[in-house]
């Protein structure tokens, strides 16, 4: 397997492009948090530091599971699930779903979800809490995002957070976080 300092150095490819030879059973699917604190223009990274196969700026994120029931969580629930184990920040409300991406190596689908300060609890602070899986977090401009981010995935978030930041939400496209499965099975 190849091993990638960053996760900008992979080749994203746009899912719409590639879902429909894809079935449900074989697409493991992701969530990342995109934590926006609006008072500085900065986004929580985390640095992955545990994993032999990457290491590097990551956003928080990780698998989304089902319940005992077999239900999915969605994309939402999933991202604050994983901000509040690998963080520690507790979200209390929101989160809107910017893109989705499919990874090339494992076809994970990755969904990133959007929170801003607001939707955080003033009572939480970002700090490591897997210590195995991560080394630090940073909070980090759009301009130093720049130097751990590229290619196509990067591009499409620069776009719809530079949107968000300037609060023109008629040129973003965010929309309420759904799993990729719901939003299929009811259009």
């Amino acid at each position: 397997m190849h091993h990638y300092e960053n996760e900008s150095q992979l080749p994203f490819d746009c899912l719409e492009d590639t879902i429909m030879n894809q079935t449900k059973e074989n697409m493991p699917e992701v969530a990342l948090a995109i934590v926006h604190r609006q008072s500085d223009n900065r986004y929580l990274l985390l640095r992955r530091s545990g994993s032999k196969d990457f290491k590097g700026w990551v956003f928080p994120g990780g698998k989304i599971e089902c319940d005992t029931k077999g239900k999915k969580e969605t994309p939402c629930r999933a991202a604050r699930r994983e901000l509040k184990e690998e963080t520690g920040l507790v979200v209390i409300r929101g989160g809107r779903s910017l893109c989705i991406r499919q990874h090339p190596v494992t076809n994970a689908v990755l969904t990133y979800v959007y929170f801003n300060d607001r939707s955080v609890s003033k009572r939480s602070t970002a700090c490591v809490q897997e210590k195995t899986k991560s080394d630090d977090v940073f909070w980090a401009s759009l301009e130093e995002m720049e130097d751990r981010f590229h290619g196509g995935v990067w591009a499409a978030l620069k776009r719809e957070l530079r949107a968000l930041q300037n609060g023109d939400m008629k040129t973003s496209h965010a929309a309420p976080a759904k799993s990729l499965f719901e939003e299929a099975s009811t259009s």
